[in-house]
């Protein structure tokens, strides 16, 4: 009798231990991590097109946003790339979420330059979290692949981009390519703020941004000063020993921008 109970505890632990075994690396269990304000600002974007037919999350890093468009986009078929060029960045995300990669998601090691478009009607590009002049290089290394796919296919290629710095260079880049720009934003981010823009290719006759932003800038705000502040003494700074015909251009237009909302 004493056996038997041993024997049916010793069963016991076994199945417990099979279970923790399988909860541990059932990763599925666990939610994805909450996306903070800035991400969820440019998930929100991209959920206005709920069909998009792929959509491509460059500089992806933790891959958090595109994880939860994955997740967001099941049901419609939609096709999520996870790209990055950082080898480390990518190993961890196929090893850390393997158990997601199905017929819609991929996640690969590559640079843009690389990508290859499917010749599909509607497709969105994310770059995040990388200064304005790695976005605007990335931009011109997917524009060609953009711009060979077949007439008619490409009425609807999105960008959404949230640089973290350079941001008038990356305007006045933007003002010189095929791009319309849909929609623009300021986003606060725990003390951290971004200017997003929701672009749209248009070869013909596009409206792309300005300078140093418009509607983003309404209603102007305590924030929206100390930002410009920030870029006013950023620009007067570098025009101390680096006086450029560049530097000076972004110094006066955002002091004017300053004055045309401020007064000051």
């Amino acid at each position: 009798m004493v056996k038997g109970v041993i024997l049916r505890q010793f069963h016991s632990l076994i199945l417990l231990l099979f279970m923790l075994d399988a909860f541990a690396n059932n990763t599925d269990i666990q939610p994805l991590r909450q996306l903070r304000p800035r991400l969820v600002h440019l998930y929100n974007w991209a959920q206005r097109t709920p069909d998009y037919n792929a959509i491509w999350d460059l500089c992806c890093d933790h891959g958090l946003l595109g994880l939860h468009l994955h997740q967001a986009t099941t049901a419609c078929g939609t096709h999520v790339h996870l790209v990055d060029q950082v080898e480390p960045i990518i190993d961890k995300l196929q090893t850390q979420y393997a158990h997601r990669q199905d017929g819609n998601l991929s996640i690969c090691l590559t640079p843009a330059e690389h990508i290859r478009l499917a010749k599909q009607a509607k497709q969105l590009f994310i770059i995040a979290g990388v200064g304005g002049e790695t976005v605007a290089s990335i931009i011109q290394s997917i524009l060609p692949a953009i711009q060979a796919l077949p007439l008619g296919t490409h009425q609807q290629i999105d960008i959404l981009i949230s640089p973290n710095k350079h941001v008038f260079s990356l305007r006045r880049t933007l003002q010189a390519m095929p791009f319309t720009l849909i929609e623009e934003e300021f986003v606060s981010d725990k003390g951290r703020h971004h200017e997003h823009m929701f672009l749209r290719y248009k070869p013909a006759a596009p409206t792309p941004p300005s300078e140093v932003g418009d509607a983003l800038w309404l209603p102007a705000t305590q924030d929206k000063r100390i930002y410009i502040d920030k870029l006013i003494k950023h620009y007067g700074a570098l025009c101390q020993y680096s006086p450029t015909a560049f530097n000076q251009q972004a110094l006066a237009a955002y002091q004017a921008l300053k004055h045309k909302l401020f007064g000051e």
